[in-house]
């Protein structure tokens, strides 16, 4: 039997006691079947797919399962075969190594007779032709994917008498960071409180490392959580070591710290932004496709030229752009089908995100923001808090802190159970 882990839609073929893509608990996963296509037909054709994520493989993938035939290409700059970014604070943790992390081995592509051509950056789209132009050559294309992704945003610049700043949004990046730990450094400063931010930090702390996030907003992971829950993770954070400051900014750099914009100086030995992701749409624009955050697509992932499709971080359906391991997987699959001929809409993905870390975890889906009722569960003697956000009398998000056995049951109900149907059977 297979499992399926509901929060970041992957499949295993064993039952995990917490997802190692995403974290989730155990009980987040549920029995799956995969489903063969009905839709099938074998071409000449050639689909090439610029990127090396995972929406690029679950394209790959979809196309594959219905075209036996046709040319597949994967056209990425990483140096790296499509691996599980989600846990790089794992490798950051020194926890997991890269064959723990890579999605399939290069046996899979040779099977499936999927060409990879890493270490290459695409240079430009010529539509007219209908090519792919790239350093030392050019690749035509029948379909084309855009899975470029996103790059970590940091807004602040680098130079040479300052202390090191560093993303992590790459394995290599990772690499990087845990090369200075092992050399020595033990004090570091993580700018943003996010998810990834804090993951960071947890990671960073279990190497022993003395960890401060600096946030500018008032909560940390204000996204997944309210300000009561955000307070809860900052009180678990800080009593196991991890200092953290809110409405704080870094304003000056120092060689052996930061200035913060309330005048204190934090000494560090380098400073880790996460401060959220820019969708690389650059070659969407040069190419002359409607971008605004994002790659424009429609139901199927199509751009405004029917022979070229985005999915991923690089994409912006109805609005929004990517952000979401589950949201780029699931836009792969579709992307994948719909290049092939198989039109099948995209069904938009709830927004949830697992955490697990110092012993505590949390679950959140869909938005506690702009609720017109709420409903609340807590026990502070045992750290759980749960909370049911309800707009128009429907379930429009849930918080589950300190005790996710209920995350299975959270996606199943989001979006669609009534007010006391929720409560009966999440609360």
């Amino acid at each position: 039997m297979k499992w399926k882990c509901t929060v970041c839609g992957e499949v295993f073929n064993h039952l995990p006691e917490v997802c190692p893509v995403c974290g989730a608990q155990k009980t987040a996963f549920s029995p799956y079947e995969e489903q063969q296509p009905s839709f099938s037909k074998d071409t000449d054709e050639s689909f090439v797919i610029i990127g090396g994520g995972i929406a690029a493989l679950q394209a790959a993938k979809a196309i594959r399962a219905r075209n036996k035939t046709a040319a597949v290409t994967l056209i990425f700059s990483d140096t790296k075969i499509p691996y599980n970014r989600p846990a790089l604070s794992d490798v950051l943790s020194g926890e997991l190594k890269f064959s723990d992390i890579v999605l399939e081995n290069y046996n899979y592509y040779k099977n499936n007779n999927i060409t990879l051509m890493p270490r290459t950056k695409a240079k430009s789209i010529d539509r007219a032709v209908k090519k792919v132009v790239f350093d030392g050559g050019e690749l035509a294309y029948d379909k084309l994917l855009l899975a470029t992704g996103a790059t970590a945003f940091c807004p602040f610049a680098v130079a040479e008498d300052t202390l090191p700043i560093l993303t992590v949004r790459s394995f290599e990046d990772s690499a990087t960071v845990s090369a200075l730990i092992d050399k020595g450094s033990k004090r570091v400063l993580i700018a943003g409180g996010g998810i990834l931010g804090i993951e960071a930090a947890v990671a960073l702390n279990s190497r022993g490392v003395e960890v401060t996030v600096v946030e500018r907003g008032t909560n940390i992971v204000n996204v997944q959580l309210d300000a009561y829950a955000s307070g809860l993770l900052s009180e678990h954070l800080s009593q196991n070591g991890i200092k953290i400051l809110t409405q704080t900014t870094v304003s000056a750099f120092g060689t052996d710290g930061v200035r913060l914009d309330n005048g204190d100086f934090l000494q560090s030995d380098f400073m880790l932004v996460s401060m959220g992701v820019r969708s690389n749409i650059e070659l969407a624009i040069a190419a002359g496709l409607p971008t605004n955050r994002g790659i424009i697509v429609d139901d199927y992932m199509r751009t405004q030229d029917k022979d070229i499709f985005a999915a991923g971080d690089c994409a912006e359906y109805y609005g929004r752009a990517g952000g979401l391991w589950i949201i780029s997987s699931a836009q792969g699959k579709t992307a994948g089908a719909a290049m092939c001929g198989d039109l099948s809409p995209y069904k938009t993905v709830p927004f949830a995100t697992a955490f697990e870390g110092l012993g505590k975890s949390f679950f959140s889906v869909g938005s506690c923001q702009n609720a017109t009722e709420s409903a609340i569960f807590e026990d502070k003697q045992k750290g759980i808090y749960k909370k049911l956000s309800f707009k128009d009398g429907k379930l429009d998000g849930v918080i589950l802190f300190g005790d996710t056995a209920n995350s299975n049951k959270a996606m199943e109900l989001v979006y669609t159970a009534d007010i006391e149907t929720a409560k009966r059977l999440l609360l």
